[in-house]
């Protein structure tokens, strides 16, 4: 697993802030958040093919060593932050706060949990049948995505878009079939043991996602909700000014 560094020119005291991108996305999504920042030190891991959650956790321990970080703050934005908030719970010795935007921790019911699997799975199937682009340009269509097209700048939505398109079937295919909401752990019953400070993040348009922030913050010990206006599933990008003052403010109090 690679770590890229966002940050272009940060004070000495600045934090370090690792952030963990969604379906489809990638380290460099984050970049528009790092830029104009010098007291947080971005980072935004991008994982392979070869890799799972318990890879990802060895591999973000062995990050921290080499860069002799001894505590960070977790970002996740959706699938992300499944990741996130799970090297929270397995490694709180590290995390010195935690930001999940759109994120859920799992699925609860069993047969539910089932059927998310076989669609990921059929979608997966897709991905790797008709190509990337096909996958892409339908995915887009996800009313939970649909948003991103209208809100998010255009030269930065184009540029994600691009990155979209040059990811592999097999890339695609892997992430909904070892990181997808069926297939990864449930983590509703450990919200409890969540010791960090937590902000959850959701767009105002984005209903489904604000219920379950809400809903976890009742089972987080010590954790705030922020509904972010002209904004869907992607909220920390669809309003980028808004988010990037409101997550650096958070995470330095």
């Amino acid at each position: 697993m690679k770590v890229l560094p966002l940050s272009l020119s940060v004070s000495a005291e600045a934090v370090s802030l690792i952030a963990f991108h969604g379906f489809t996305g990638g380290g460099l999504d984050f970049e528009p958040l790092a830029q104009g920042s010098d007291r947080l030190r971005w980072y935004a891991p991008e994982w392979s093919c070869l890799e799972n959650v318990a890879k990802i956790i060895c591999s973000i321990d062995e990050f921290l060593v080499q860069q002799n970080i001894k505590k960070a703050i977790f970002m996740g934005y959706s699938m992300g932050g499944r990741i996130a908030l799970h090297y929270a719970l397995a490694r709180p010795q590290h995390v010195h706060k935690l930001i999940l935007i759109g994120a859920t921790p799992g699925i609860e019911c069993a047969e539910e949990r089932l059927a998310r699997c076989q669609a990921d799975n059929e979608l997966a199937d897709i991905a790797l049948s008709d190509g990337a682009s096909y996958f892409i340009d339908r995915w887009q269509q996800h009313p939970l995505i649909k948003t991103q097209k209208l809100r998010i700048n255009k030269n930065i939505y184009e540029a994600m878009l691009q990155r979209r398109y040059a990811l592999s079937p097999e890339t695609l295919a892997h992430e909904l079939r070892v990181f997808g909401t069926g297939v990864m752990q449930n983590y509703w019953p450990y919200l409890g043991d969540v010791s960090c400070p937590t902000m959850l993040i959701t767009g105002e348009e984005d209903n489904k996602f604000r219920d379950i922030a809400l809903r976890m913050c009742t089972l987080i010990k010590n954790a705030q909700h922020f509904e972010i206006s002209f904004s869907g599933h992607a909220a920390h990008l669809e309003n980028l000014d808004f988010s990037r003052s409101l997550i650096e403010q958070w995470s330095l109090v």
